[in-house]
């Protein structure tokens, strides 16, 4: 075991235990609501930057306020809506499902990351950070499993992708 299994064991636990105290309800409420607000964003940002002209000179900053404005408000209202579901979901005393599928959630997101960080060790050689995986309990593990990591890194990750054989 060497210092780059710790970091991964840290960051499964942590996110582990983020994603359980989130939740799956809120955690997907809150980037359904992202999604939504980036498009009424878009949409809508334009109209209000009218109305904030007469509040701010210049015409791109009330544009970029009205964006932000229309954003935080529709993501702000998702993370309401992610609360009171969550709090039914406690109600009828299935809370311990949202916690644990969110708990899965981070597991899945941790490895993504894990994978990633990897990935990176492997590709630049510095430092001996490559040696980092080779000596790892873990980094063979998730080495095996970032195939998806890896087919979304650039050319510059070639050598990761030579070093790191994907079964």
């Amino acid at each position: 075991m060497n210092w780059l299994d710790i970091v991964i064991i840290v960051l499964f636990t942590v996110l582990g235990l983020i994603g359980w105290k989130v939740g799956i309800i809120r955690a997907v409420v809150t980037l359904g609501g992202v999604v939504a607000g980036i498009v009424l964003a878009g949409q809508f940002y334009g109209a209000l930057a009218d109305l904030l002209g007469g509040f701010i000179s210049s015409p791109n900053a009330a544009s970029v306020a009205a964006f932000f404005i229309i954003l935080m408000a529709t993501v702000l209202a998702a993370i309401i809506l992610g609360r009171v579901i969550r709090s039914f979901l406690k109600l009828l005393l299935m809370g311990w499902v949202d916690g644990v599928a969110g708990a899965a959630v981070g597991v899945v997101v941790a490895a993504l990351l894990g994978g990633g960080l990897v990935a990176v060790l492997s590709a630049f050689s510095f430092a001996g950070l490559d040696r980092a995986v080779e000596g790892s309990l873990l980094g063979p593990l998730l080495r095996d499993k970032i195939g998806v990591v890896l087919a979304l890194l650039p050319r510059e990750f070639d050598r990761a992708r030579q070093m790191l054989p994907l079964s």
